[in-house]
């Protein structure tokens, strides 16, 4: 997702610890109101061993 936004021009961010996303989030939040472009948030997670839907 993040390459085929980068190729229509969307800004990408990617986020690799849950530090990073907080920061992020923290600094974004409050300007979201007055965003004029999208944002592209590449989060990275790990898999849960135990997961059964």
């Amino acid at each position: 997702m993040a390459g085929l936004a980068e190729s229509l021009g969307c800004p990408v961010r990617r986020i690799d610890s849950y530090p990073d996303l907080c920061e992020t989030l923290d600094a974004l939040c409050p300007t979201l109101a007055d965003r004029t472009e999208p944002l592209v948030l590449e989060v990275a997670v790990s898999a849960d061993g135990e997961f059964r839907p």
